[in-house]
């Protein structure tokens, strides 16, 4: 319980996280284009582009928690920050989390995630590509 413990403390720490509450008192969740959904263990988008700065809308519709974590390459199920982005983020089942792309990310780049915790189970590895900003 407490390596769990730490790993949310870290998980919180690394990424710009804005935490959401379920049921009474609930914290609303900034509305933005940019979700990632989770279902039977697949990420969807599987390529979902993001300009610096924007804030991500991780929802996870499957039955157990999902830890992303970003990677250094596509197939590479080691934590690492990556142009930028430092995707570290606990998803409890049925729950919804955000994060936030640094303002300083490097436009062009593709940064691969996974699931730390259902590698094995996954469908498929996501990755998110650091869009220029529009308009």
């Amino acid at each position: 319980m407490l390596a769990r413990t730490r790993r949310v403390a870290a998980a919180t720490l690394t990424v710009t996280a804005l935490a959401s509450c379920s049921g009474a008192g609930a914290t609303a969740l900034p509305s933005t284009p940019y979700v990632i959904t989770i279902l039977n263990y697949t990420f969807d988008p599987a390529d979902l582009s993001a300009p610096p700065g924007a804030t991500v809308l991780v929802k996870n519709l499957d039955d157990v928690d999902h830890w992303l974590s970003s990677s250094a390459a596509p197939g590479q199920f080691v934590h690492a920050a990556v142009g930028g982005l430092d995707l570290d983020l606990l998803v409890p089942a049925r729950d919804e989390r955000v994060f936030s792309v640094p303002a300083d990310a490097v436009v062009g780049t593709v940064v691969p995630y996974f699931c730390r915790l259902s590698q094995g189970a996954m469908v498929n590895q996501g990755t998110i590509t650091i869009a220029a900003p529009t308009g």
